[in-house]
């Protein structure tokens, strides 16, 4: 006889094949519905900001508060993709 399952683990598999999850905001505190996916590529030093999208393991979900307040860093270059959406804020310029 295998493990013993945690009561909490019971069914686990099952609920979660059945319900699928509600996507929530990436950002620590926040526990809003995610609207827009943030992806990524460091090699050429770009951002996009997409509607929501497919689930990927590189990319990350945000709220529509977080993706609207979002620029991208200093060097780095974003496009915001997303239906509607305004051209992405240049990167704040360090005083030299």
């Amino acid at each position: 006889m295998g493990p013993a399952v945690p009561a909490s683990r019971v069914g686990w598999g099952v609920a979660s094949s059945i319900m699928p999850r509600a996507r929530l905001c990436a950002r620590p505190g926040c526990g809003e519905p995610a609207a827009a996916t943030l992806a990524f590529q460091y090699a050429t030093k770009t951002a996009w900001l997409d509607d929501l999208a497919e689930s990927e393991p590189c990319a990350i979900d945000l709220c529509r508060r977080h993706a609207d307040r979002l620029t991208p860093p200093i060097g780095w270059q974003g496009h915001d993709r997303r239906a509607g959406s305004q051209p992405a804020p240049a990167p704040a310029q360090v005083a030299s």
